[in-house]
Protein backbone atom coordinates (compact mmCIF):
# COMPACT_ATOMS: atom_id res chain seq x y z
CA UNK A 1 0.00 0.00 0.00
CA UNK A 2 1.14 3.41 -1.13
CA UNK A 3 1.91 6.08 1.82
CA UNK A 4 1.91 9.58 1.29
CA UNK A 5 4.08 12.02 2.78
CA UNK A 6 2.46 12.64 5.92
CA UNK A 7 2.06 8.31 6.67
CA UNK A 8 -1.59 7.90 5.09
CA UNK A 9 -2.58 5.71 2.89
CA UNK A 10 -4.57 6.72 0.09
CA UNK A 11 -7.09 4.55 0.84
CA UNK A 12 -7.72 5.63 4.42
CA UNK A 13 -7.92 9.11 3.56
CA UNK A 14 -10.85 8.35 0.67
CA UNK A 15 -12.49 5.92 3.08
CA UNK A 16 -12.31 8.83 5.67
CA UNK A 17 -13.40 11.60 3.57
CA UNK A 18 -16.20 9.17 2.00
CA UNK A 19 -17.58 8.95 5.71
CA UNK A 20 -17.56 12.47 6.36
CA UNK A 21 -19.13 13.14 3.20
CA UNK A 22 -21.74 10.32 4.08
CA UNK A 23 -22.47 11.31 7.70
CA UNK A 24 -22.81 15.03 6.58
CA UNK A 25 -25.28 14.30 4.25
CA UNK A 26 -27.24 11.82 6.25
CA UNK A 27 -27.28 15.02 8.90
CA UNK A 28 -28.72 17.32 6.55
CA UNK A 29 -31.35 15.10 5.22
CA UNK A 30 -32.33 14.44 8.78
CA UNK A 31 -32.79 18.07 10.19
CA UNK A 32 -34.83 19.21 6.92
CA UNK A 33 -37.43 15.64 7.84
CA UNK A 34 -37.81 17.02 11.35
CA UNK A 35 -38.39 20.63 10.49
CA UNK A 36 -42.17 21.18 12.23
CA UNK A 37 -43.58 24.72 12.13
CA UNK A 38 -45.08 26.02 15.37
CA UNK A 39 -48.64 27.97 15.74
CA UNK A 40 -46.66 31.50 15.06
CA UNK A 41 -44.56 30.12 11.87
CA UNK A 42 -46.73 28.18 9.95
CA UNK A 43 -46.33 28.17 6.10
CA UNK A 44 -48.41 31.04 4.42
CA UNK A 45 -52.09 29.16 3.50
CA UNK A 46 -52.93 27.89 6.93
CA UNK A 47 -56.43 27.26 8.22
CA UNK A 48 -57.45 27.60 11.55
CA UNK A 49 -58.90 24.13 13.19
CA UNK A 50 -61.29 24.65 16.47
CA UNK A 51 -62.16 21.56 18.42
CA UNK A 52 -64.88 21.81 20.65
CA UNK A 53 -66.81 19.39 23.14
CA UNK A 54 -70.35 18.73 22.05
CA UNK A 55 -71.24 17.33 25.48
CA UNK A 56 -69.69 20.46 27.50
CA UNK A 57 -69.35 22.88 25.24
CA UNK A 58 -66.28 23.36 25.89
CA UNK A 59 -62.73 24.06 24.09
CA UNK A 60 -60.32 20.74 23.76
CA UNK A 61 -57.46 22.60 25.11
CA UNK A 62 -53.67 21.70 25.17
CA UNK A 63 -54.85 18.11 23.01
CA UNK A 64 -52.59 16.02 21.38
CA UNK A 65 -54.06 15.58 17.48
CA UNK A 66 -53.59 13.77 14.53
CA UNK A 67 -55.13 14.72 11.23
CA UNK A 68 -55.16 12.44 8.70
CA UNK A 69 -57.00 12.29 4.93
CA UNK A 70 -57.51 9.51 2.03
CA UNK A 71 -59.13 12.09 0.09
CA UNK A 72 -62.00 9.71 -0.62
CA UNK A 73 -60.08 6.82 -2.12
CA UNK A 74 -60.19 3.58 0.34
CA UNK A 75 -58.18 -0.03 -1.34
CA UNK A 76 -57.98 -3.00 0.12
CA UNK A 77 -54.65 -4.03 -1.12
CA UNK A 78 -51.06 -2.34 0.01
CA UNK A 79 -49.29 -0.04 -2.32
CA UNK A 80 -52.94 2.21 -2.60
CA UNK A 81 -51.91 5.51 -4.64
CA UNK A 82 -54.63 7.34 -2.58
CA UNK A 83 -53.12 11.07 -1.77
CA UNK A 84 -52.93 10.27 1.72
CA UNK A 85 -51.72 12.97 4.00
CA UNK A 86 -50.93 12.99 7.85
CA UNK A 87 -50.52 15.67 10.08
CA UNK A 88 -49.92 15.43 14.28
CA UNK A 89 -49.69 18.84 16.32
CA UNK A 90 -51.52 20.27 19.52
CA UNK A 91 -54.40 22.75 20.39
CA UNK A 92 -53.91 25.48 22.28
CA UNK A 93 -55.90 26.74 25.62
CA UNK A 94 -58.66 27.82 23.36
CA UNK A 95 -59.04 23.99 21.29
CA UNK A 96 -57.32 25.49 18.16
CA UNK A 97 -54.49 24.88 16.32
CA UNK A 98 -53.26 25.74 12.75
CA UNK A 99 -52.92 23.58 9.56
CA UNK A 100 -50.94 24.16 6.12
CA UNK A 101 -53.95 24.19 4.20
CA UNK A 102 -52.96 20.99 1.96
CA UNK A 103 -53.51 18.88 4.44
CA UNK A 104 -57.30 19.42 4.48
CA UNK A 105 -58.91 17.70 1.61
CA UNK A 106 -62.01 16.30 0.81
CA UNK A 107 -62.59 13.64 3.56
CA UNK A 108 -60.44 13.85 6.72
CA UNK A 109 -60.49 12.42 10.27
CA UNK A 110 -58.94 14.37 13.72
CA UNK A 111 -58.15 11.54 16.29
CA UNK A 112 -57.11 12.61 19.90
CA UNK A 113 -53.52 11.09 21.20
CA UNK A 114 -54.45 7.74 23.50
CA UNK A 115 -51.84 5.82 24.90
CA UNK A 116 -52.26 2.71 26.87
CA UNK A 117 -50.78 1.50 30.17
CA UNK A 118 -48.84 -0.86 27.39
CA UNK A 119 -47.15 1.97 25.90
CA UNK A 120 -49.20 1.20 22.77
CA UNK A 121 -50.13 5.01 21.46
CA UNK A 122 -53.23 5.57 19.20
CA UNK A 123 -55.11 8.33 17.98
CA UNK A 124 -58.80 7.64 18.93
CA UNK A 125 -61.27 9.10 16.07
CA UNK A 126 -62.93 12.26 17.47
CA UNK A 127 -64.71 14.28 14.40
CA UNK A 128 -64.78 13.21 10.55
CA UNK A 129 -65.66 16.44 8.69
CA UNK A 130 -65.09 17.77 4.74
CA UNK A 131 -62.91 20.57 3.06
CA UNK A 132 -65.53 22.78 4.19
CA UNK A 133 -65.06 21.74 8.19
CA UNK A 134 -68.83 20.03 7.88
CA UNK A 135 -68.45 17.28 10.40
CA UNK A 136 -71.13 14.16 11.20
CA UNK A 137 -73.53 14.95 13.78
CA UNK A 138 -72.47 11.65 15.44
CA UNK A 139 -69.22 12.89 16.47
CA UNK A 140 -68.19 13.85 20.00
CA UNK A 141 -66.60 16.94 18.99
CA UNK A 142 -67.45 20.22 16.92
CA UNK A 143 -65.22 21.53 14.29
CA UNK A 144 -64.32 24.84 13.07
CA UNK A 145 -62.51 26.08 9.55
CA UNK A 146 -61.37 29.68 9.78
CA UNK A 147 -58.91 30.83 7.12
Amino acid sequence: MHKNQHGFSSFGVSVLLAALLLGGFVGWVMFHLNKSYPLDSTPVKARIVTLTSKQTGEPLADTEIQLSTTNGTKCGAAACPNNAKLWRGRTDAQGRCKVNDTYIQQQNEIGRKKVYATGTVIYEPIVHFDQKGVGSAEDPVDITLDK
